[in-house]
């Protein structure tokens, strides 16, 4: 689906599935830092309510900084799988393999967001699938690149049953003083200082089928789908007029 250029940065609320109960676990009062960006415990209860991406950013980095939590994408990162993303997570579950999810996720993906593309790229050897996010944010994305990262890998071992070995993974900004923090959270150490949030790997793994597939639900879904990116296009431009 062409991006609308126009449209405000959106993303559905899902995509902070577990921060209440992060933040509750660091015996935190998370109210407080939501309503520093003018969200709320209500708005987070309904996975299909949409937020600005630049509100759910700036959560990160206020998070990150008020529990001095220089890791904290990453560590939300795990408490996310497929059901963040609603129907695209359960469209690819029922996918017949991983290739397939994969270009689901790509084709559908602005159902959930439309602040950032997907980029699935396949080449002889190897595959890179990569988030994009758009240019005219003006606020730094550190910590969204590390859910991004966290949330992606975990996909990914999800989608192929823990098969897949990763060959690279690659973020936009350093390391920062500690990285093997990213190691123990990726199961490797990420490239740093790269374009963009990226991981690669070899391509044998697009084969990998999705254990427990449906056929008949997939078909369900994808005309689901088809109905809900109208309904995105439609919601992006009435959230831009209000």
């Amino acid at each position: 689906m062409p991006r609308l250029t126009h449209a405000p940065d959106l993303i559905r609320v899902s995509a902070l599935h577990g921060y209440i109960e992060l933040i509750e676990s660091k015996l935190v009062n998370p109210d407080a830092l939501l309503s520093r960006v003018g969200l709320d415990r209500k708005q987070l209860s309904e996975p299909n309510n949409f937020v600005q991406y630049e509100q759910l950013i700036q959560l990160l980095e206020i998070t990150a900084k008020e529990l001095n939590l220089p890791y904290f994408g990453l560590e939300l990162g795990r408490w996310q799988s497929l059901n963040i993303l609603g129907s695209v997570g359960y469209l690819m579950g029922n996918c017949d393999t991983l290739e397939m999810a994969l270009k689901n996720l790509t084709k559908y993906y602005h159902v959930h967001q439309n602040s950032a593309d997907l980029l699935l790229e396949v080449g002889q050897d190897y595959v890179k699938l990569s988030f994009l996010v758009r240019n005219s944010l003006k606020i730094s994305v550190h910590h969204g690149a590390d859910l991004a990262m966290s949330v992606g890998v975990n996909l990914l071992k999800q989608l192929t049953d823990d098969q897949i070995k990763l060959h690279r993974l690659e973020l936009p900004h350093s390391g920062n003083e500690n990285p093997s923090v990213y190691r123990q959270a990726l199961g490797q150490l990420p490239v740093f200082n790269c374009a963009h949030t990226a991981v690669v790997f070899d391509r044998k793994y697009l084969k990998i089928p999705i254990k427990n597939s449906d056929k008949q639900l997939f078909s369900i879904l994808s005309q689901q789908l088809g109905d809900l990116r109208t309904l995105s296009e439609k919601t992006f431009q009435i959230t831009l007029r209000c």
